[in-house]
């Protein structure tokens, strides 16, 4: 491997979990013989069903992924993917949520279409397993094409087609609704319609995986088969201690939400510190909060989004652990971070990992091959500049349908600017770390290196603003509040 590729590597690996940190959580009791002998007995097995649907109940209010989890876990391995496909078929047509039936709706009742009784979504999921089965399956058949070849190219430029017509006044009526039911349809599958047809190459598989049941975003957690083959239980004692991890990792959800809770009620309520978005929307309609004020308020919001992600996160990994996959967490200490790129890395694991994969290696692979700097960087721009735009304004094309294509683009230039200053961050932070491969490191300057980490991050929050409420520069006015500068 050359120096470049290690390089590059080591930029993007996942975080190693260490034995000795865990001890520092809840009790690791995954480790201790007479409980996994135990767990892998009738008995044990409805004890553990019985604790994990109970904290199950309490952070989701429902029983049906423990359902899933445990069909999946307790059939037999060979035919654990199997069991995920059927559910994730049964989910995408019965349970369509990634439909945005309400934009649907509107734009079915602007161009006087009859009212179908919310059966769109249901129409829509049917399609879209044919159309991913097809495409899954002329991939297998000509791996020479080019969307076997290039699959995010190819959806990507098909959703923006698709996109462009939707703004556009060329369509009216029934083909402009069929085209927008396309465009809804295929949003939220994208991701994991990439990593089927790259699964093809790795594995062969014919089946995709458009909707794993511990899935709540367009984000594969665990990517594809491939990826999830080698996190599978091999034996009843690698699913009891994976089906224990996951316990474990539901349990700390739940407290990590409590302190979610205590901490909101301390600063918003006892301390009187408003929320960010209240602080935001006052400066900006002329309003004056003192500076102090806003910092509070950023700070607090910084904190709350991160407890919120590890909440949500820790929770879908938790699922897929009692369904027998052992898949790293999804955000894991970024407290802990020295780097800008370490922050990135723990923050949002599945999400890095997408970028990863589908923009930043193919980038690194055939561009800039005589200069190691130059390749990293430029691969960066791809993945944490190019990609995160392309993934949200795919993402939220129902923008279009409410303010129009153009306002659309230019209501997106805030979360660009976001981008662009994560990817110039993360560069940075990538260049610095070459120059100075110190691994003895003292104590205050790991804290003061992790403070830097949390005060870029907590800056650029004033920017991570994924809808079209506010323009750059009210973003940018609120920035130079923080400072005390009146504008």
């Amino acid at each position: 491997m050359s120096q470049a590729v290690q390089a590059a590597s080591a930029a993007t690996a996942p975080v190693r979990r260490s034995g000795a940190a865990t001890r520092l959580r809840l009790a690791p009791f995954e480790s201790e013989p007479a409980v996994i002998a135990f767990v892998q007995t009738a008995p044990g097995r409805f004890v553990l069903a019985a604790a994990f649907g109970g904290l199950l109940y309490l952070r989701l209010q429902q029983w049906v992924p423990l359902l899933f989890a445990a069909a999946c876990a307790w059939s037999p391995a060979a035919s654990r993917r199997h069991v995920v496909a059927v559910i994730g078929f049964g989910l995408v047509i019965l349970d369509p949520f990634w439909f945005n039936l309400p934009v649907f709706s509107a734009i079915a009742a602007r161009e006087g279409a009859p009212d179908t009784g919310g059966m769109m979504p249901y129409a829509a999921g049917a399609g879209l397993i044919a159309v991913s089965c097809a495409v899954v399956a002329y991939a297998r058949r000509r791996p020479a094409s080019l969307p076997a070849r290039r699959p995010v190219l190819c959806l990507l430029a098909a959703q923006l087609a698709l996109m462009l017509l939707c703004g556009s006044e060329l369509l009216q009526g029934s083909a402009l609704i069929g085209v927008w039911a396309a465009v809804l349809t295929l949003g939220p599958a994208m991701w994991f319609l990439c990593y089927a047809i790259a699964d093809v190459k790795a594995q062969g598989s014919a089946v995709p995986l458009l909707r794993p049941f511990w899935s709540m975003s367009g984000t594969p957690f665990g990517k594809g088969w491939s990826y999830l083959s080698k996190f599978a239980a091999k034996n009843p004692a690698e699913l009891a201690v994976t089906q224990l991890k996951g316990t474990r990792l539901l349990a700390w959800a739940l407290m990590l939400d409590a302190v979610r809770r205590v901490l909101a009620v301390a600063v918003h309520g006892q301390a009187g510190i408003p929320v960010f978005a209240s602080v935001m929307a006052v400066t900006l309609r002329g309003g004056h909060s003192p500076w102090y004020i806003c910092w509070a308020s950023l700070i607090s919001a910084f904190f709350e989004n991160l407890l919120e992600i590890s909440v949500w996160g820790h929770t879908i990994i938790a699922i897929a652990r009692f369904a027998g996959f052992r898949l790293l967490r999804n955000t894991y200490r970024p407290l802990e971070s020295r780097t800008i790129a370490e922050f990135w890395n723990r923050y949002y694991f599945y999400f890095k990992e997408l970028l990863v994969d589908f923009f930043f290696y193919p980038a690194f692979l055939r561009c800039f091959r005589q200069s190691e700097g130059l390749r990293i960087a430029f691969a960066t721009v791809m993945a944490a500049c190019v990609g995160n735009m392309a993934y949200h304004f795919t993402r939220d094309s129902f923008y279009i349908a409410s303010v129009g294509l153009k306002q659309a683009i230019i209501g997106f230039q805030t979360y660009a600017f976001y981008c662009v200053m994560l990817t110039a961050g993360i560069c940075i932070s990538q260049w610095r770390s070459r120059r100075h491969r110190t691994k003895a490191v003292s104590l205050p300057r790991r804290v003061a290196a992790s403070a830097g980490v949390m005060l870029f991050f907590c800056l650029l929050h004033v920017f991570d603003d994924e809808r079209r409420t506010y323009s750059l520069i009210d973003h940018a006015r609120f920035l130079l509040q923080l400072f005390g500068a009146d504008t």
